[in-house]
């Protein structure tokens, strides 16, 4: 139980998440990945993949909660 280990990035827990979807874009086609833990995006960004869309639903949450608030939405 320590992949995910509050303010510290494990280096093979990264490795092995990119790996993990590296093998998913290959064998299945996937053009997108949901990063839909809050954990998540503290580990895996955009520029860790080439060719691939990320998506942090934390990140579009919080953007959607804050065009409520100021009436943009």
């Amino acid at each position: 139980m320590n992949k995910l280990v509050f303010n510290r990035i494990n280096p093979a827990t990264k490795e092995m998440l990119i790996n993990i979807t590296n093998q998913l874009k290959k064998e299945h086609s996937i053009e997108g990945l949901i990063l839909g833990g809050t954990e998540l995006s503290l580990i895996l960004k955009q520029s860790d993949f080439d060719n691939l869309s990320v998506f942090d639903s934390t990140l579009i949450h919080v953007a959607s909660l804050v065009d409520i608030m100021i009436g943009e939405n």
